[in-house]
């Protein structure tokens, strides 16, 4: 077993082996594995059989392709039930896992059933062009196939994942590609995540997979040909050029952020269709750098949100959107100089209940007909919100309808009158525990004035606000104490919640929520079956309680 701390103190990487030799790799980004506190020392006792080995890869002489035949595959694992899920960790099921520890963050195996695999086994396709027929050369599927699993919890989603832990999954996807990168069969290394039925998930546990390929996949080698073209032409990156060229039409951008952006691609293929991009050239995940890591899980995660909002039902209800998500990165010995990293997310989701099939004129040719326009797509993916900002647009929305006032406005009035869970009061900002919190511990602090955003804000306002902010997070940090009387660091979600860019800016005021899941020294509040089953939200603390202990530690 193999451990050790990344250069960043974010993540402790455990490698271990499973009962048939194949690698499995933990991540933790939690204690006590994260300090090295707790090992991850559980032996995997499962009398698998022997580990697998490569099937063979056929060329295609028609079109020059690499096809992998993969016939073993038919037998692997497809849609269990809850409780023999093979992802789930070991002892929170009926059948054997395939991680050995009780829990975990994220976790990295070699596949079970790869397509491509580090040995071959002996027989008629074990050396490379050895049919007798050059217009059937073949070879060993030589390469490496792992299993991402994003978290422990198996009905969550990549997009229920918290900034931290989808941070995690960019450091996951990183190592990956720098580690199978110097495999010397491999050209190519492709990290993707089908979700949903509708694409043919085999496993509803939350995980991506991560192919090593021995070739330049064929979309692969197609990018890279234009790429090349581009560059020789013109001196520049085809992709930068490209994300110019959608900053300026602006028309089909969705998320612009300082190292990101996201947008529909101008010739989409399929009904929902989204490219996400570094702003500076970067080849691959690997040479991201912090700054880049940090926006990409909170940008990733925003788009997959509003995905999951785009369709509704008739009754207003979202309808999770089926996807697949890759990264397309520079190949690995070859072109890397015109290169660039992007994100393709796309899915078969036409319109609620109707699938898009690859028919006659895709599969037959590769001619693609898309029905979407890509500057719907974007404008509807720019209007909808996360869940959260969705629900307090509809509810300021509606009380304005009916009074004519804001209603952060009002809550605020009603607050000052109450007065019991009030914290501060200032010249220009307020903090108090709201009357319905849903954290044992929450703080929201509000602008005495009526502003949307925090650009909105004028000097005085953002002076104070830094006074007021700090008053505020050195109580919570007094807010619980050791018993010797030490004082116990408050763990905190901060979040400003702004109005929307493009909607409901006239009803909408700005507000930042303080919650914390420390209900009491050691004890955390979990979103169990109440709050993740149906949203029905129970506080085991009562808020004015919370406010008399802000009050009283000043």
């Amino acid at each position: 077993m193999m451990e050790h701390q990344e250069d960043s103190p974010r993540v402790r990487r455990t490698s271990t082996t499973l009962a048939d030799g194949r690698e499995l790799i933990y991540f933790d980004d939690s204690e006590p594995y994260l300090s090295g506190a707790k090992s991850r020392d559980v032996v995997d006792e499962r009398p698998l059989d022997e580990r697998p080995v490569a099937g063979t890869m056929r060329l295609d002489a028609l079109t020059g392709e690499w096809v992998s035949i993969a016939d073993h595959r038919q037998n692997r694992t497809f849609l269990p039930p809850t409780d023999e899920c093979p992802l789930c960790p070991t002892g929170g099921g009926t059948m054997p896992s395939e991680i050995p520890a009780h829990e975990y963050d994220v976790v990295v195996f070699e596949n079970r059933f790869p397509s491509f695999a580090g040995e071959s086994a002996p027989g008629e396709f074990t050396a490379a062009g050895s049919s007798a027929n050059p217009l059937l050369a073949h070879a060993p599927a030589l390469g490496r196939c792992e299993v991402v699993c994003f978290t422990s919890e198996h009905s969550a989603s990549f997009s229920s994942l918290s900034v931290a832990r989808a941070r995690t999954v960019v450091d996951v996807w990183a190592d990956r590609t720098r580690e199978l990168s110097a495999i010397d069969t491999v050209q190519d290394v492709f990290c993707f995540e089908n979700c949903g039925e509708e694409i043919g998930v085999t496993l509803h546990h939350p995980h991506g997979q991560i192919y090593a390929y021995p070739f330049v996949p064929a979309r692969t080698a197609s990018l890279l040909r234009e790429a090349t073209e581009h560059h020789r032409r013109t001196g520049r990156l085809l992709g930068a050029d490209l994300l110019a060229a959608e900053l300026e039409a602006g028309s089909r951008v969705v998320i612009q952020g300082a190292h990101w952006t996201a947008y529909v691609p101008f010739a989409a293929r399929w009904p929902v269709e989204v490219h996400l991009v570094p702003n500076r050239d970067v080849p691959d995940l690997a040479a991201l750098d912090e700054d880049e890591r940090d926006e990409l899980a909170e940008v990733y995660l925003d788009l997959l949100r509003r995905l999951d909002r785009y369709y509704e039902t008739p009754d207003g209800s979202p309808i999770a959107m089926p996807y697949i998500a890759g990264w397309h990165q520079a190949p690995v010995r070859q072109g890397r100089e015109v290169s660039r990293l992007h994100l393709q997310i796309m899915s078969v989701l036409r319109a609620p209940g109707r699938l898009k099939y690859l028919a006659g004129s895709e599969s037959g040719v590769g001619a693609w007909i898309n029905d979407v326009s890509p500057e719907a797509v974007a404008a509807r993916l720019r209007e909808v919100v996360p869940a959260r900002t969705a629900s307090l647009l509809r509810e300021a929305t509606e009380h304005y309808r009916r009074t004519g006032r804001l209603l952060g406005a009002d809550l605020l009035a009603a607050e000052l009158e109450v007065g019991s869970r009030v914290v501060i009061q200032g010249a220009h900002w307020t903090a108090y525990v709201p009357f319905a919190a849903r954290w044992p511990v929450e703080v929201h602090l509000v602008p005495n004035r009526d502003v949307p955003d925090l650009v909105a804000l004028d000097d005085d306002e953002r002076d104070e606000l830094a006074e007021v902010y700090l008053d505020l997070l050195r109580r919570l940090d007094r807010y619980y104490e050791a018993p010797d009387g030490r004082r116990i660091a408050m763990p905190y979600i901060a979040g400003w919640h702004q109005a929307p860019v493009r909607r409901g800016r006239e009803v909408s005021r700005l507000h930042l929520q303080v919650m914390s899941v420390l209900r009491a020294p050691g004890r955390l509040k979990y979103l169990a079956g109440s709050e993740s089953g149906v949203g029905a939200w129970i506080n085991d603390v009562s808020p004015e309680a919370v406010a008399a202990r802000l009050r009283e530690v000043s």
